[in-house]
């Protein structure tokens, strides 16, 4: 492994780490993003060795990684978007899924049209926690590897898969899929949901509900809204998905 020390904003690396943090165009086209923090680096270190590159830090080192940065302390204030960072950084590969396939999935959840990247992460730190099985997000929809969202998730960015939407893998999808379709208008509560059956979840924006056409011709006759006082018009979307998840996970959980 080469150690490299960066003390000036135009090293060329330095400014590779602000593309991969400002910049969804430079982590998609990079296949990499940034995670921050002693705790998740080592955490990813720890479990997805392969997946790092650059290990960014005083002694937070992989031995898999290809290269350690060491940053002035005036850099790393600059580009740490924690309040309170402790120096450590890693830059990551993107995770490689298997093709996607109904098959297997009890529990999945789609994301659509969600733009604020901390909601993002939230939610899918809730998927983790609730036993999801997959985790789609729809085109257009805020990018799940945003520093804000990977700092949402509390470490948990490889614990499941995070795909964009393909359409044409729904083209025809299994007839015993129980659509849940998150709606504050929806006229079906928890109890009319199929759980003996496999269970997508599609939450949308706050702003916009949801976007996608694809989506919407289900929400008709799939729609379900959570009962709550009527002095609040609406949920939080990660509040939302950790309520219904964590339902269905009890109602699919082994009797």
């Amino acid at each position: 492994m080469s150690i490299v020390k960066i003390d000036s904003p135009h090293n060329p690396k330095y400014k590779r780490l602000l593309s991969l943090l400002t910049d969804s165009k430079g982590r998609r086209k990079a296949g990499q993003f940034v995670i921050e923090g002693r705790r998740y680096v080592e955490e990813a270190i720890a479990h997805r060795p392969e997946s790092i590159d650059v290990t960014i830090g005083i002694d937070v080192e992989s031995p898999m990684a290809n290269t350690h940065w060491i940053l002035s302390q005036s850099l790393l204030k600059k580009a740490s978007i924690l309040g309170n960072s402790d120096g450590a950084m890693a830059i990551v590969n993107r995770p490689l899924y298997p093709p996607f396939s109904h098959l297997g999935v009890r529990l999945g959840l789609i994301l659509d049209g969600i733009q604020n990247p901390s909601n993002m992460g939230a939610i899918v730190r809730n998927a983790v926690a609730f036993g999801v099985d997959e985790v789609i997000i729809t085109p257009g929809s805020c990018d799940p590897f945003h520093p804000e969202a990977i700092r949402a998730m509390a470490g948990n960015w490889y614990q499941i898969p995070i795909r964009t939407l393909d359409v044409s893998s729904w083209s025809t999808p299994p007839d015993e899929i129980e659509w849940v379709i998150l709606d504050r208008s929806g006229q079906r509560g928890f109890s009319d949901i199929r759980t003996d059956r496999p269970c997508w979840v599609v939450i949308g924006s706050e702003g916009n509900g949801l976007v996608t056409p694809f989506l919407k011709d289900k929400r008709r006759n799939h729609s379900v809204s959570i009962q709550m006082d009527n002095k609040v018009e609406s949920l939080n979307a990660a509040v939302t998905s950790g309520i219904v998840l964590h339902y269905l996970s009890m109602s699919k959980a082994p009797q």
